[in-house]
């Protein structure tokens, strides 16, 4: 049963996305000099497997406006999903990070959206990667591989945004 707490845009303890846009765009996600304080901002802000604390409260105020980007897609609603981040290190290359766009009620991955950079599995490609768990194609979690690898213009436009 789905706990809901609609004056608070919590569902299930996680916050709505459209919540989570408010908040961040209020400035609650942002870096202090404490880094206590930083560790309960990362969490809070969604962030799942972190390595470096600091460098998370500064991913989260970085990338927070790509989420905003498609926060209001057609394709996700905003009301009924949220939204985690995730750190990713790679047998190969560089740690990599992610966030990853969730079904409110069932907890299931919708959305992942990476940001690669240079030597990632050993590959020569910096930018973005989708990965759409909501449309089964051949591209799709059973092939485990991205739907789109591009810039992050190709990532918008996907969303058609």
């Amino acid at each position: 049963m789905m706990e809901l707490n609609e004056k608070d845009g919590i569902v299930n303890g996680e916050y709505t996305l459209r919540k989570w846009v408010e908040l961040y765009k209020s400035g609650k996600f942002n870096l202090t000099d404490n880094p206590y304080t930083n560790e309960s901002i990362a969490e809070d802000a969604g962030m799942y497997d972190c390595w470096k604390i600091k460098t998370a409260v500064k991913w989260v105020e970085r990338l927070g406006k790509k989420i905003c980007d498609i926060a209001r897609s057609e394709k996700i609603n905003w009301n009924k999903v949220y939204v985690f981040y995730k750190q990713n290190c790679p047998m190969e290359g560089p740690l990599y990070d992610d966030f990853r766009i969730c079904d409110i009620e069932s907890g299931d991955v919708l959305y992942t959206i990476a940001h690669i950079k240079n030597g990632c599995y050993g590959e020569d490609f910096s930018g973005w990667e989708v990965w759409d768990f909501t449309v089964p194609n051949e591209k799709s979690n059973k092939s485990r591989e991205p739907v789109l690898r591009g810039k992050w213009k190709e990532v918008k436009e996907y969303f058609c945004i």
